[in-house]
């Protein structure tokens, strides 16, 4: 019994520990296509005021690309919600299910489990595992944002640079 409440708290807190340490700000992933077909990938560095710093995912180098040079500019952009949150959430609700779930085939006569104990804390640990898990991978989903450049006003493209800049690693780069 009590190794099973220690395995537990151990996998509760792992959950939750790697949610608490310090997290560097990280650039969105892009894609940048120039006019002359040539592409850039990588992280989203900092938005200048006529030009976007690229952290090429190929060279592992800088690239500054010109607005002017730019046919469009996709953004792979993480959903605001944050994964760790839903996670714990998830783990939580399917832990409460599962512990009931398990409760009742403890409680059963003629269950392969005897221990009703046991087989809540099991069903708990299951399904808050599956439950968990399983909400942190929807809200970690990415969706991706196009920008096209050309045919654009210097307003619009100053409306795109300005939002362009929340996603970059130094959005107040100047």
């Amino acid at each position: 019994m009590k190794k099973t409440v220690a395995l537990f708290v151990v996998l509760l807190l792992a959950t939750i520990i790697p949610n608490l340490a310090a997290k560097e700000r990280h650039g969105a992933d892009t894609v940048i296509v120039k006019k002359n077909a040539q592409v850039v990938r990588g992280e989203l560095i900092a938005v200048k005021d006529h030009a976007v710093l690229v952290l090429d995912s190929v060279t592992k180098g800088d690239s500054t690309v010109q607005v002017s040079d730019m046919a469009s500019l996709s953004v792979k952009i993480a959903k605001k919600s944050n994964p760790w949150e839903a996670g714990i959430l998830g783990f939580v609700v399917g832990g409460a299910v599962g512990a009931l779930v398990g409760r009742k085939l403890g409680e059963s006569e003629g269950s392969l489990i005897d221990v009703e104990t046991e087989s809540t804390i099991g069903g708990a640990a299951i399904g808050g595992l599956v439950v968990g898990s399983g909400a942190y991978l929807i809200a970690k989903k990415k969706k991706t944002e196009v920008y096209n450049f050309e045919g654009k006003s210097p307003e619009e493209i100053e409306i795109i640079l300005v939002r362009l800049r929340t996603y970059s690693r130094v959005p107040d780069f100047r």
